[in-house]
């Protein structure tokens, strides 16, 4: 149908590029949505773009593989905002290991 109906997300996009070299691997991904909403206070319809890598340690033995991940979320910190009671992060970062058994 052609109704449109409000406070309902309308258009999502999601566009990722990657990069794999040997043991690391980039990548960037770029979100944006248009949430369709009727509440003054809302800012989107802009793309949020996050980095991530991951790094794949060599092998101990046959039994368990290591590596390290990084990920940097809105990384241009866009400012964004769907209702003002729930506020969106800015830029933030995790990281961590893994084990893989």
């Amino acid at each position: 149908t052609d109704k449109v109906i409000k406070d309902i997300p309308r258009v999502q996009y999601t566009a990722i590029t990657g990069y794999t070299y040997r043991w690391m691997t980039h990548s960037l991904i770029g979100k944006y949505i248009d949430n369709n909403s009727t509440y003054p206070e809302t800012r989107d319809k802009r793309f949020v773009f996050d980095y991530m890598v991951d790094v794949r340690m060599p092998k101990w033995n046959n039994y368990v593989q290591t590596g390290a991940f990084c990920t940097i979320h809105n990384i241009f910190n866009t400012r964004y905002v769907y209702r003002e009671v729930w506020p969106q992060p800015d830029r933030w970062a995790e990281g961590g290991i893994r084990l893989v058994f």
